[in-house]
C-alpha cells in the first residue's frame, strides 16, 4: 500500500472499488470487506481486487490503455530489484 497512498489517483480508485454500494462513502462493512480481500482473501479475491483497481472505467474489461498501465507499473516496480541484482553480479564478477 505505500506506493498506492503516495498517488492520490490510486487512493481515489481504491475508494471507488471499496465503495460497493456507490454512495460516495466507504462504510465500516465495505472497509472491512476490502481490507479482508487484501490481507486474508484467496488468490482469486486478490486478483479480482487488483483487476478492479486497474479497470478504471469499471467496464469489467481491461482496454489497451489500462493494460499498458499494468505492464508499465510492473516493470517500474521491479526495476529496482533488477538493477540491484545486476549491481551485485557486477561486484562479484572479478575477472
Amino acid at each position: 500500500f505505500p506506493r498506492m497512498v503516495a498517488d492520490p489517483a490510486r487512493v481515489e480508485r481504491l475508494h471507488a472499488v471499496m465503495d460497493t454500494n456507490d454512495d460516495g462513502e466507504v462504510n465500516f462493512r465495505e472497509f472491512v470487506l476490502g481490507l479482508s480481500k487484501c490481507m486474508a482473501g484467496t488468490l482469486d479475491d486478490k486478483l479480482e481486487l487488483l483487476f478492479d483497481l486497474y479497470d478504471k472505467d469499471g467496464s469489467g474489461q481491461m482496454d489497451l490503455a489500462e493494460l499498458t498501465v499494468v505492464v508499465a507499473e510492473s516493470l517500474t516496480e521491479h526495476s529496482d530489484g533488477i538493477d540491484f541484482a545486476l549491481e551485485l553480479v557486477g561486484a562479484m564478477d572479478l575477472d
